[in-house]
């Protein structure tokens, strides 16, 4: 909100208007909506990519590398900055989901550090138990949050905007059979959903567990806090 009032309404209009300039949209009719369905104030902008004028496609090469040049641009001009605090990590996913791409970017790193998923299929199976889905389409694959039952509860994500890509669905990946090769004792796991689960949340507990523990964890602190308590006891 900070960001909004810095801007000014007239700001917002004139830099949703230098947008759809910059992307090639200046002539086109365009349709600007405001609401705040989440935590915060946004814009969703709709238009056409059919030019008016020649009735041809309007090129979209590079789209999002023109967006974040222009947000850039637009954070310079109006010295804006991330006043949001650090979010949680959160790997519940529902239809009401808060930063969905970034918690699943954080569930598709945790599940990539599970030597013990030797499989897409194992990988697939992990994701499911989080009520997320990998499905191919013809140009690449779509990330879908699902209702655990395999249907769509909102709107996909494609695979090519997640910065962490699945282990199995990356570009280039190494064989099935080198992957047994260095972990042999786990190419039977996938015949049993119920094991997987069990080794996929045992995981994760650990590295959360981890992470608690470290010298920037509560438990941590509490525990120094204590320890100077009972130091300051003794030289009473």
């Amino acid at each position: 909100m900070n960001d909004m009032i810095r801007m000014g309404e007239k700001g917002i209009r004139t830099e949703l208007d230098n947008l759809m300039k910059q992307l090639g949209y200046g002539s086109q009719p365009y349709l600007v909506y405001r609401h705040a369905d989440i935590d915060r104030v946004h814009f969703h902008i709709v238009s056409t990519r059919i030019d008016k004028q020649s009735g041809k496609k309007i090129k979209d090469n590079f789209e999002k590398d023109k967006v974040q040049k222009f947000i850039k641009e637009l954070e310079q001009t109006y010295q804006l900055k991330n006043d949001e605090p650090n979010e949680k990590i959160n790997l519940k996913f529902t239809a009401y989901s808060k930063n969905l791409k970034q918690n699943l970017d954080n569930l598709f790193t945790e599940l990539n550090r599970m030597d013990f998923i030797s499989s897409k299929q194992m990988y697939d199976d992990a994701l499911k138990l989080f009520h997320i889905e990998i499905r191919q389409v013809q140009k690449g694959h779509l990330v879908f949050v699902t209702d655990g039952n395999g249907n769509p509860v909102r709107h996909p994500i494609k695979m090519s905007d997640f910065e962490e890509r699945p282990r199995y669905y990356l570009p280039e990946q190494k064989t099935l059979s080198q992957h047994f090769e260095k972990h042999p004792q786990f190419d039977l796991i996938e015949q049993s959903s119920g094991v997987l689960k069990s080794l996929v949340l045992k995981e994760l507990i650990r590295q959360v567990k981890t992470q608690f523990d470290d010298g920037s964890g509560f438990r941590n602190k509490r525990y120094k806090l204590k320890k100077q308590k009972n130091r300051a006891k003794r030289k009473l």
